[in-house]
């Protein structure tokens, strides 16, 4: 298809190309830097109302439950490997924020090694995770008072979800302090399964 005057919201090229529409939102590709990317993007206001919907928790993601007091739930075989992974770099303690830290799972099971709190968009995961005895606030990366006071800032599955990709990395820059680390994870659309049916891919 051909290219058309869209700026990217990573690079800034004019030129991006239409690909596809996936529940009404239009998904461009920049043709410089490759970047999908929705366009026209959604106003912060929808995305709050949004990431409250219930429909946003999608089934047993988010579902967990106690056994002998401990959490179990789906997803925490990959939680304990995204802690043992920032070990290799950070073990010794240190303070930590998630950022889109839904309803603080892996913050849960950081929380023995690191001085733990996060932030979420979602009033509704933001709470569940309070009641979980954590740290997290509502709100954004940009919403974080404090300056310079994490030694990590970690973003799993984030940073495809903001609308400014280079102002969500600014502002983990501000909030680390210098010599910190920030771990971040993304889907991939060169991976096999997005390979076979892009516009499929959830």
């Amino acid at each position: 298809r051909p290219s058309i005057d869209i700026e990217c919201v990573l690079c800034g090229n004019k030129k991006s190309r239409f690909l596809f529409l996936k529940r009404g939102y239009q998904i461009f590709q920049c043709s410089c830097c490759s970047l999908l990317f929705v366009h026209p993007q959604p106003s912060p206001d929808h995305l709050k109302k949004y990431y409250d919907e219930q429909s946003y928790r999608r089934g047993n993601k988010y579902a967990y439950t106690f056994k002998d007091n401990e959490i179990q739930y789906g997803q925490k075989t990959n939680d304990q490997r995204r802690v043992a992974f920032i070990n290799k770099y950070c073990y010794g303690g240190g303070s930590l924020l998630d950022v889109g830290c839904a309803n603080g799972l892996f913050l849960y099971q950081a929380r023995d090694t690191y001085k733990v709190s996060g932030v979420e968009l979602s009033k509704i995961t933001s709470a569940d995770a309070r009641s979980l005895g954590l740290d997290v606030m509502e709100g954004e990366a940009k919403d974080v008072p404090h300056t310079k006071q994490f030694d990590m800032v970690t973003g799993w599955d984030i940073i495809e979800h903001v609308r400014q990709p280079v102002a969500f990395l600014q502002d983990v820059n501000r909030l680390l302090k210098v010599g910190g680390y920030a771990f971040l994870e993304t889907g991939n659309i060169d991976g096999f399964i997005p390979r076979l049916s892009l516009k499929h891919w959830s």
